[in-house]
């Protein structure tokens, strides 16, 4: 079940990400910046498709612990048609449109096809 979720998750991310490009309905982008005080874990996701299998992506999924959870559910809540932006250290990971109040607090901040980079953010948010 708990995968189950984070596979939503991850999909409703991925789907936010694809229409980032359009102009939020109101208001500036809003900003959620995330520190290593604030996960509670980090982990890569590897995924392939069936056409490029010796292609895989490596998406970072980020969990946020219990109290950061709520300040990122009211954050969602009380921007529903703003642009947000999830960045660690000044450095941009992934910005989408927010759609709906989101309750869970796992992302997916990033997706290359970059092993090291992954590997690399993983280390920076959880020294």
């Amino acid at each position: 079940m708990k995968y189950a979720r984070t596979i939503c998750l991850i999909v409703l991310i991925l789907i936010g990400a694809l229409v980032s490009s359009a102009i939020a309905e109101e208001g500036p982008t809003v900003n959620y910046e995330l520190t290593p005080e604030k996960l509670l874990a980090a982990r890569i996701l590897i995924t392939s498709s069936a056409k490029f299998p010796d292609y895989p992506k490596y998406s970072v999924i980020a969990e946020l612990n219990f109290e950061e959870m709520r300040v990122f559910r009211e954050l969602t809540k009380e921007n529903v048609g703003r642009r947000l932006e999830v960045s660690f250290q000044g450095r941009v990971l992934m910005g989408a449109i927010v759609k709906a109040e989101i309750e869970s607090g796992t992302m997916n901040v990033l997706r290359t096809n970059d092993k090291e980079e992954a590997l690399a953010l993983v280390r920076e948010l959880l020294p």
